[in-house]
């Protein structure tokens, strides 16, 4: 099982990367902290596990890419519940994964 999560980087300015878009060391190591207790969880339960954290601005690509290199056949993207105008602006991941990925996996989503 695969645990990948998401480190955002917000955008860029005029046109090239911005250091100061990037996440900070704090967002990271909390981002690595969720992945070493989710693999934790993982393998307590007798399942092998591996987990990542990407850094990207294009989630749902990323995400679509690791399941196609692990051969994949069912992606869980659990998403923060948000506002419906966010979602509407942020775009909805587990939609855009499922785009990506069209017949190779199934695709659920969860909010929390």
């Amino acid at each position: 099982m695969a645990v990948i999560t998401i480190a955002r980087v917000h955008g860029s300015q005029f046109g090239l990367p911005n250091p100061g878009l990037m996440p900070t060391k704090k967002e990271m190591l909390e981002q690595q902290a969720v992945v070493a207790q989710a693999i934790d969880s993982l393998e307590r339960s007798g399942v092998e596990a591996w987990g990542q954290v990407a850094t990207t601005r294009r989630d749902a690509k990323i995400i679509a890419r690791a399941a196609r290199a692990h051969g994949v056949t069912q992606v869980l993207v659990v998403s923060p519940v948000v506002p419906r105008w966010r979602r509407f602006v942020e775009g909805d991941t587990a939609r855009d994964v499922r785009r990506r990925i069209r017949k190779e996996a199934v695709v659920e989503s969860i909010l929390v």
